[in-house]
């Protein structure tokens, strides 16, 4: 697998496989938003390995229970459809989170079973703002291959911490998907409804790759 295919699925693991039971952390300070990020990838790795070779309706269930309790998935739903969210009615934008939460557990659920035992190292946090702190980190692969660098976007959210972003390298995963998405609604009459119907229709051949159409 080519280096930067092979960043994105171990972000992909280890972002999505982060739904694990969520840490208790103080939300003041950003070493404890380390914390918080420290012990959630600890979680997830032990997740990663009871759950290598599992069913995928096991990952998938999973995911779905706990996906919710470390991201904050409606911030996230506002932010990938950019621009389109403001002209969504209230039924669209209800229909595009729950079909956006279906799609993110469907895509990656199944990258569970690609975890061969890579670690992962919490380094240093600063404030990005009041409420938002980036922890940074980096996967260290097998074989003597190059690390990779994640950081992690944490807001404060009632008095927790949750995930808004993931940053491989430097690349938003979330701003790459708003760009991708965007594509969708441009080659799908401009409407929210034809995002929704895009995704749907993936989601029903199993092909969840969107490539902008």
């Amino acid at each position: 697998m080519s280096s930067v295919p092979r960043r994105f699925v171990l972000t992909g693991l280890l972002a999505l496989a982060l739904a694990a039971p969520t840490v208790a952390a103080r939300a003041d300070t950003a070493p404890d938003a380390r914390q918080f990020i420290k012990k959630l990838i600890d979680t997830a790795l032990q997740v990663l390995a009871q759950t290598k070779g599992g069913s995928e309706a096991r990952r998938e269930q999973t995911f779905d229970n706990l996906l919710s309790q470390n991201f904050d998935m409606p911030r996230i739903a506002r932010f990938v459809l950019g621009r389109y969210w403001t002209g969504a009615s209230e039924a669209e934008r209800r229909k595009f989170v729950d079909t956006y939460r279906e799609f993110i557990i469907r895509s990656y659920a199944s990258r569970f079973s690609e975890y061969s035992g890579e670690t992962v190292k919490v380094m240093n946090s600063r404030p990005e703002s009041a409420d938002i702190t980036i922890v940074n980190s980096e996967i260290v692969l097998n074989a003597g291959e190059p690390g990779v660098k994640i950081s992690w976007r944490v807001h404060q959210s009632g008095g927790d911490f949750k995930i808004v972003d993931v940053d491989v390298e430097g690349i938003s995963m979330m701003l790459s998907q708003r760009e991708e998405f965007a594509s969708v609604i441009q080659h799908n009459g401009g409407t929210v409804s034809g995002l929704i119907q895009a995704i749907e229709r993936k989601l029903q051949s199993g092909d969840l790759s969107l490539n902008g159409r």
